[in-house]
């Protein structure tokens, strides 16, 4: 038995009216994203360029809303907080744990529509 998912799937049903099928095309989605979510944030580390660290931590937080991986919108929010605020050594720091987390959730996504 798998520990606690990184994403909520009831409370993605909750929102989509009980549409599984909905919820399982959203999912995948997320994983078709996944590459162009995580390659720039993984540059606008490379760069330590805080508005490319800001631009990409908003963008990935959206996503991650989407399928209620709360713990990564999170921590993508405080990435985006201290890049906007010019707090570069921490805004890359979190960009590299958001990246990992997003990583994470990508994999428990992957095992959750494997066993549908």
């Amino acid at each position: 038995m798998m520990d606690k998912a990184r994403f909520d799937v009831s409370a993605m049903l909750q929102r989509l009216d009980d549409d599984e099928e909905l919820v399982e095309d959203l999912l995948s989605m997320f994983l078709d994203l996944r590459e162009s979510l995580v390659l720039p944030i993984e540059a606008a580390v490379k760069q330590r360029n805080a508005s490319s660290l800001y631009e990409t931590a908003h963008r990935i937080k959206g996503s991650l809303n989407e399928i209620h991986a709360l713990d990564a919108v999170r921590l993508a929010s405080r990435s985006e907080t201290a890049a906007r605020e010019e707090n570069i050594e921490e805004a890359v720091a979190l960009s590299v744990q958001l990246i990992d987390e997003t990583n994470a959730v990508a994999d428990d996504v992957t095992r959750w529509l494997q066993r549908r």
